[in-house]
């Protein structure tokens, strides 16, 4: 088996695993962005509802619903500090995913490389051999004149 043969089994090898690096690595951006929603959607709801018993509270405001406000941002504003670990954590894993897909890459690249170039020097032999079978035909021939 010629080496370019051997070295495209190994490329192929090396793509495959890439593809499924690339897997992982698209399933973390999704799970990543969808976290990112959640906190846009929690920071939004904040923002609503704090603007909603803003306008409220222009009529005047209990003492008791404005305890029950405080109390109700502050549970939000802990969830919207555990959303935002949650996010750093994907973005964590997300980003080493990344530098396993760009290495897997590399790799790949430079297998089809290597093999690109064997498949040259074999084609060049293969031309030269070629060569010389004709010129020795032609010597023959035209000896035998």
């Amino acid at each position: 088996m010629k080496r370019s043969k051997r070295l495209t089994i190994v490329s192929k090898v090396m793509r495959d695993r890439e593809d499924k690096v690339a897997q992982i690595l698209q399933k973390a951006q999704g799970a990543m962005l969808l976290q990112l929603r959640r906190l846009e959607q929690l920071e939004e709801y904040r923002l609503e509802y704090e603007q909603r018993f803003l306008a409220a509270g222009g009529q005047g405001v209990e003492a008791q619903k404005l305890l029950d406000f405080r109390a109700f941002m502050e549970s939000l504003g802990q969830a919207i500090g555990r959303q935002k670990q949650i996010v750093e954590r994907h973005k964590a894993d997300y980003e080493a995913r990344k530098r396993q897909w760009l290495a897997a890459h590399s790799k790949s690249d430079a297998v089809a490389g290597v093999v690109a170039s064997a498949k040259h020097v074999e084609e060049a032999a293969a031309e030269r051999k070629n060569q010389r079978d004709i010129d020795d035909r032609a010597a023959r021939e035209s000896t035998k004149k």
